[in-house]
């Protein structure tokens, strides 16, 4: 088994497109990985969350002995690590098909986003989302030394969530950098999500201060066009 190999999936622009993306993983094999990335070495809370959805993908669809026992294992792994799976991880990537990848041209920063924890609050995990010129690890090793962080991150971040980075790989140019972390700020915060005010997802960061009806020209129009239609219904 090769956990590289669950990670590189995960980093694809794209990958907020597929809805299973391990679909082509065996249930024995997802099963074994769930073990070791629910193990306190190679804790990914991301990862092993869309391994217990494929899982229970399968499940429904065909409630055999093995895909019933996986789904009871991987259950079986969140208990014994004092964890739970990230309940809108889903509707956060599919939310995130209504925004633009970047033009395909040299940038030096990217955007990030954190998982942070709630669970004592909140009974679920909320996100930070920012923008840096360095590499999303190396900006997100600060925030847990505290370095220009806020506090919330500091304490509570637990991992980024490359599958909701499609602006990850250092694609955005200096002076449209604040535009892309509105866009996911805004996005995200429209996800669903347990336990939070009008229980929609809790996110952090400066993108909310993006206001989406200024953003210039046509930019982000189908994130633009969703978001007053949500605030109309709303």
């Amino acid at each position: 088994m090769r956990l590289d190999d669950y990670r590189s999936k995960l980093r694809d622009k794209n990958s907020r497109f597929k809805d299973r993306l391990y679909v082509d993983f065996s249930t024995s094999e997802l099963v074994e990985a769930s073990t070791v990335f629910l193990s306190s070495k190679q804790l990914d809370l991301e990862i092993s969350t869309l391994i217990d959805h494929e899982l229970r993908k399968r499940r429904s669809l065909d409630k055999n002995a093995e895909n019933v026992e996986a789904c009871k294992e991987i259950y079986k792994n969140f208990k014994e690590a004092k964890l739970k799976p990230i309940e809108w991880l889903y509707r956060a990537r599919v939310r995130l098909r209504k925004i633009h990848n970047a033009p395909d041209v040299f940038g030096t920063f990217s955007t990030y986003v954190i998982l942070l924890d709630w669970l004592d609050k909140n009974n679920n995990y909320g996100v930070y989302v920012g923008q840096t010129r360095k590499i999303p690890e190396e900006r997100f090793a600060q925030h847990k030394r505290g370095e220009k962080a806020g506090r919330n991150v500091m304490e509570r971040g637990r991992q980024l969530l490359w599958s909701l980075m499609p602006y990850g790989q250092n694609v955005l140019k200096a002076k449209t950098r604040r535009l892309y972390e509105g866009a996911v700020h805004h996005c995200l915060a429209s996800v669903k999500a347990k336990g939070f005010k009008n229980d929609l997802l809790k996110v952090g960061g400066d993108g909310k201060n993006e206001n989406p009806d200024e953003w210039p020209g046509s930019f982000q129009i189908k994130l633009r066009n969703f978001l007053r239609e949500e605030t109309i219904e709303n």
